[in-house]
C-alpha cells in the first residue's frame, strides 16, 4: 500500500515537472506593468497641490485662506533683498514691512477680536551643540490676536522668520510661511465669533543667526509664559507640500492635524533622521522644546531643496498651490487649538514620543510608543503562526514528512537571507564603485538615475538567488508554486526577527515592517483558509492585490525622502560618500518595496532570464551616467554650492608680536566634488594649498569658520592667496584689563568691535582651565573639541544696533604659571552684507561657470596670545 502511495506521488510529480513553470512568459509585462501603474499613481499624489483661492474670490470666501494673497505679501518682502541680522533689510525695511501689513490687517479686524502689535528689541546668550551664541539687539515682530474682553492666560504660538541668509532672498526659507502666517492672521482677525485663547504670531528675526530670535522671545518676552503649545513653520526648499515632520506626541494636538488638517503630510521616520543629524539643519522647534519645555509641531517645506540658501530662493518659482495647501492646513490647526480646551495647563511635554504617519495625504494614524510595541510583537508573532500553518498545510498538500518540509524551509530560509545580503552588498558596492570612479551624485540633477543606477541592480538581487535555487532543485517533491510561496514566507519570517530587533532598540521607523507584516499576513490567511494557496494563479492574484497598498505606501515615503535628502548631499561636504547615504535609503525603500514581489518573478516561465532584464536596464543607466544626463549640476535648478571668504589673517604671538600674516580665498569644501570639475574653468585652483598642514598651529586649522557645523570641513578646506581685502570698518580684540584674583585666578577682561557677525574661538593653553566667563550664565561643559583641547566657539551677533562687546574670562593657573601664556583667543569678523569686493575678488568669482552658486564675503582673521 505504502508503495503504490509512493508511485503515484512520484507519477503526479513527474506531471508537474513537464509543466514546471506554471504561468506563460507572456503574463509577465502585466505582472509588472501593474506595479509601473501603481508608481505613476503616488507619484502623481506625490506632487499634486491644492487649487488656490485667487484674490477676487477674497470677498466670496472671506473665512478661508487666500494662496493668491499671502503670494503678494511674499514678494513684496522678498523684494526688499537678502535679509541679514544687522543689515538695513533685516533691521529697518522689513521692519516696515509688518507694520504696514499688520496696521492694514488691525483697521480691518473684527471687534470681537483683539490685535496687540509688539517689536522686540531683546540680547541674550545661550549654548547650542558646543557653540555659545550671543545676540546683541536682534529684533522680532510679535502680535498677539485675543479675544476681547477676555480674561484667558493660554495661548497658542505659531513661529517662523523673516530673516534670510547672506545673497539669498528667502522666499521659501521662510519668507513664504510669513506670508502664510499673516493670511491666516488677516483671516482670523475677520472671524465673527471670537476664539477661547489668544493665538501669538512670532515672526522672528533671528533664526539664521543660530535660532537667536526665538530663545530671545521665549525667554523674555511677557506673552511667552501664557505659551502653552506651538506650531513651528520652516523650510528646506521651496514649493510643494510641507511636512509635518517633529512632534513629541502631544494626544490633543496630534489629533488636530489628524482630524482637522486638510492636506497632512507626517512621518516619525522624518523626525528621527532629523534628530539623528542625517540632515545639516535645525529649526525654532528646538528652542520652544528645550528652554520653553513647550509641546509642539515642527512643519516645514522640503521639496526643491537645490535652492535652500542660495539666490535661486526667490518667490517666482513658488507656486500658488503651496501657499494654499500650507494655508489650509494652518488656518485649520491654528482655529481648532485656538478654540480648544485641551490647550490651557497643557505646556509639558510628554512622557513618550508618539508614532505618526500619513497614508497618501489622505488622513494619519498616529499612536503612542507603547502601543507602537504592543502591535509590533502581536503582529510580528502572529505573522510567525500564520507562516507555520502554511508550511504545515504545504506538507500535507504533498504528503511530506515533517523532517523533509523543515529542511526545505530552513534551505529557503537560508536562500532569501543571501538574497537580502546580495540586495544589500550589491548597492553598497556601487556606492564604494560609483565614488571611487568619480561619478557620484550622477543623480543630483536628474533624481529618476536613482532607479536604474541602484533600485533594479537591488531588484535583480533580490530575484536572482531564488530564481537560481529553482532552477537547480526543479527535480525536488515540492513544485514551483509551494516554493515560491515558502520564499515570501521565509521573506516574513525575516521582517519580523527585523521589527522585534528595530522595535527593541527603540525606533519608531518599524511600521513600515509593520505595514509589510500586516498585509502579508492578511493575504496569507485568506489564502490558507480558503484553501487557495493550492490553487496557483488565484494565490498569487490574492497576494499581488494585498501588495498593492503596501508598495504603494513605501513608494510615497520613498519619493518623500529621495526628494528630502538628495538635494542636501549638496551640502554636506567632502567627507562623507553621499552615495553611501542614498545607498542605504534605497536598500531600506527597495527591500520593502520589492522583497514580497519580485520572487513571484519565479513563477514565470524562464525567471532567471527575466530576473536579468533588471540587469539590462541597469546596463542602460550605467551608459546615461557616463553621458551629460550624469553630470550632477545644471544652471540655477542644482546648482554645485561653493563658500568663499575673502579673508585677511594675522597671527600674533605672546610678546605681542605678528609672527605670520596673509591674505587669500577661504574655500569652504561643500560636496564631494568640491573642486573636481571647476579646475578648468578656474585657473587658481591649481595654486590652492591645504590649511591641513596649519592644523597642528593653529585653532581650527586657521579657518574663519562661521558656524560649528563648518568644523569638520575645516580640515579639507582650502586657500588661494590673494591680495588683501577691503574692510568697511576693522574688527579689533582689546585687552582692557588684566587682574589676578583669589587662588591663582587670572581675569581678562577685553573689547571686540567690527561687523555685526563676529566669533570667537577661546582655546585655553596647556593645563590652564577657563571658570567663569560673562558671556553666558556659566562657561559652557559642552565645548568644540581641537586637537583633543577643548575650544569655546562663540558667535556673536548684533541687529539693529551694532555695538562693541566687552566680555571676561576668568583662568585658573598655578603660582607658577601666574605670569605664563593662558589663553589663544582668535576672533574672525564675517561682513556678510554691504561688503566691498576688491577686483581680483570679482574676477575670481567670475571665473566660476555658470552651473556653480558662490556664498561670497569678506573676513578678517586675528589670532592672540594672551
Amino acid at each position: 500500500m505504502a508503495f503504490q502511495k509512493t508511485k503515484k506521488f512520484y507519477q503526479q510529480l513527474k506531471a508537474t515537472h513537464n509543466n514546471h513553470q506554471t504561468i506563460s512568459i507572456w503574463w509577465c509585462p502585466a505582472f509588472v506593468l501593474l506595479w509601473i501603474v501603481v508608481f505613476l499613481v503616488v507619484l502623481f499624489t506625490h506632487n499634486i497641490l491644492p487649487t488656490p483661492f485667487l484674490e477676487e474670490e477674497a470677498s466670496l470666501l472671506p473665512h478661508s485662506f487666500n494662496g493668491e494673497r499671502a503670494s503678494k505679501d511674499n514678494f513684496e518682502l522678498t523684494n526688499i533683498g537678502p535679509r541679514v541680522v544687522g543689515s538695513e533689510n533685516n533691521e529697518v525695511k522689513a521692519i516696515d514691512f509688518f507694520q504696514r501689513k499688520l496696521q492694514a490687517i488691525i483697521d480691518e479686524k473684527n471687534a470681537v477680536h483683539e490685535i496687540e502689535v509688539d517689536v522686540q528689541i531683546g540680547s541674550g546668550s545661550f549654548h547650542l551643540e558646543g557653540m555659545t551664541s550671543v545676540y546683541r539687539n536682534i529684533q522680532n515682530v510679535i502680535v498677539k490676536l485675543s479675544p476681547g474682553n477676555a480674561t484667558t492666560t493660554s495661548s497658542l504660538l505659531l513661529n517662523t522668520h523673516y530673516d534670510s541668509v547672506p545673497i539669498s532672498p528667502g522666499a521659501g526659507d521662510a519668507s513664504t510661511m510669513v506670508a502664510t502666517m499673516l493670511e491666516v492672521l488677516r483671516v482670523m482677525s475677520k472671524y465673527p465669533d471670537p476664539f477661547q485663547h489668544s493665538v501669538v504670531f512670532l515672526f522672528n528675526g533671528a533664526e539664521e543667526n543660530g535660532l537667536q530670535g526665538s530663545h530671545l522671545f521665549i525667554t523674555q518676552h511677557k506673552w511667552a509664559k501664557d505659551v502653552q503649545a506651538y506650531f513651528n513653520f520652516d523650510s528646506a526648499g521651496s514649493g510643494g507640500k510641507e511636512v509635518m515632520f517633529q512632534s513629541k506626541g502631544i494626544p490633543w494636538m496630534m489629533n488636530l492635524y489628524n482630524n482637522l488638517a486638510p492636506h497632512p503630510l507626517s512621518t516619525t521616520f522624518a523626525e528621527e533622521v532629523f534628530e539623528n543629524k542625517v540632515i545639516p539643519s535645525d529649526s525654532d522647534y528646538r528652542i520652544f522644546r528645550d528652554f520653553g519645555k513647550l509641546p509642539g509641531m515642527d512643519f516645514a517645506f522640503y521639496q526643491n531643496g537645490y535652492v535652500y540658501h542660495t539666490q535661486n530662493d526667490v518667490a517666482d518659482i513658488i507656486p500658488l498651490g503651496t501657499y494654499q495647501n500650507t494655508g489650509d492646513n494652518m488656518l485649520a490647526l491654528t482655529m481648532a487649538a485656538a478654540n480648544s480646551p485641551h490647550l490651557p495647563g497643557t505646556s509639558s511635554l510628554p512622557s513618550e514620543p508618539a508614532v505618526f504617519f500619513d497614508i497618501f495625504g489622505l488622513f494619519v494614524i498616529t499612536y503612542s510608543n507603547t502601543v507602537g510595541i504592543i502591535v509590533n510583537v502581536v503582529v510580528g508573532v502572529t505573522s510567525l503562526v500564520v507562516v507555520l500553518f502554511s508550511i504545515l498545510r504545504i506538507r500535507i498538500y504533498l504528503d511530506l514528512d515533517f523532517k523533509t518540509i523543515v529542511w526545505e524551509f530552513t534551505l529557503v530560509l537560508v536562500m532569501q537571507f543571501l538574497a537580502l545580503c546580495l540586495a544589500i552588498g550589491t548597492v553598497l558596492l556601487l556606492a564604494v564603485i560609483y565614488d571611487a570612479a568619480s561619478r557620484s551624485m550622477s543623480w543630483f540633477s536628474n533624481q529618476w538615475l536613482i532607479i536604474g543606477l541602484y533600485y533594479f541592480p537591488l531588484f535583480f538581487a533580490l530575484g536572482i538567488v531564488p530564481a537560481s535555487y529553482l532552477s537547480i532543485r526543479n527535480r525536488n517533491s515540492i513544485k514551483l508554486s509551494y516554493y515560491v510561496q515558502m520564499f515570501l514566507h521565509a521573506q516574513c519570517v525575516w521582517y519580523t526577527i527585523a521589527i522585534l530587533v528595530l522595535t527593541g532598540m527603540g525606533f519608531r521607523s518599524s511600521f513600515f515592517l509593520l505595514i509589510s507584516l500586516l498585509f502579508y499576513t492578511l493575504t496569507t490567511s485568506i489564502n490558507l483558509i480558503s484553501g487557495l494557496m493550492s490553487k496557483d494563479g488565484i494565490w498569487i492574484l490574492i497576494h499581488s492585490i494585498g501588495q498593492i497598498f503596501p508598495f504603494g505606501f513605501f513608494a510615497y515615503n520613498a519619493l518623500l525622502f529621495i526628494t528630502i535628502l538628495i538635494p542636501v548631499q549638496g551640502r554636506g561636504g567632502p567627507a562623507t560618500n553621499p552615495e553611501l547615504i542614498i545607498g542605504v535609503l534605497v536598500i531600506a525603500t527597495g527591500i520593502l518595496l520589492g522583497s514580497l514581489i519580485v520572487p513571484i518573478l519565479c513563477i514565470f516561465r524562464r525567471p532567471v532570464i527575466i530576473v536579468c532584464g533588471f540587469l539590462v536596464v541597469f546596463v542602460v543607466f550605467l551608459i546615461l551616467m557616463a553621458t551629460p544626463i550624469g553630470f550632477p549640476y545644471r544652471y540655477h535648478s542644482s546648482p554645485q554650492r561653493f563658500w568663499i571668504y575673502h579673508t585677511e589673517r594675522n597671527f600674533y604671538g605672546y610678546d605681542k608680536t605678528l609672527r605670520k600674516a596673509d591674505a587669500g580665498f577661504f574655500m569652504l569644501p561643500m560636496d564631494r566634488h568640491s573642486n573636481e570639475y571647476i579646475s578648468d574653468s578656474v585657473p587658481q585652483i591649481d595654486a590652492q594649498l591645504s590649511l591641513s598642514d596649519s592644523c597642528e598651529s593653529e585653532i581650527f586649522c586657521g579657518s574663519p569658520l562661521y558656524t560649528t557645523r563648518q568644523m569638520k570641513q575645516s580640515v579639507n578646506s582650502n586657500w588661494i592667496r590673494s591680495g588683501n581685502p577691503i574692510f568697511p570698518i576693522r574688527t579689533t580684540l582689546q585687552l582692557v584689563d588684566e587682574r589676578i584674583l583669589e587662588n591663582s585666578v587670572k581675569r581678562l577682561t577685553f573689547n571686540v568691535t567690527g561687523p555685526p557677525h563676529r566669533i570667537l574661538y577661546i582655546y585655553p593653553l596647556d593645563d590652564n582651565q577657563m571658570i567663569n566667563w560673562n558671556l553666558s550664565e556659566e562657561v559652557p561643559k559642552v565645548t568644540a573639541k581641537f586637537n583633543q583641547r577643548h575650544v569655546y566657539f562663540v558667535f556673536t551677533s548684533h541687529g539693529k544696533v551694532n555695538e562693541p562687546l566687552e566680555f571676561f574670562v576668568d583662568i585658573q593657573k598655578t603660582t607658577d604659571t601666574i605670569n605664563l601664556a593662558s589663553i589663544e583667543i582668535a576672533v574672525v569678523g564675517h561682513y556678510n552684507h554691504n561688503h566691498v569686493q576688491t577686483d581680483e575678488f570679482a574676477e575670481f568669482l567670475s571665473t566660476f561657470p555658470e552651473w556653480s552658486h558662490v556664498t561670497p564675503w569678506v573676513c578678517s582673521y586675528d589670532s592672540f596670545i594672551y
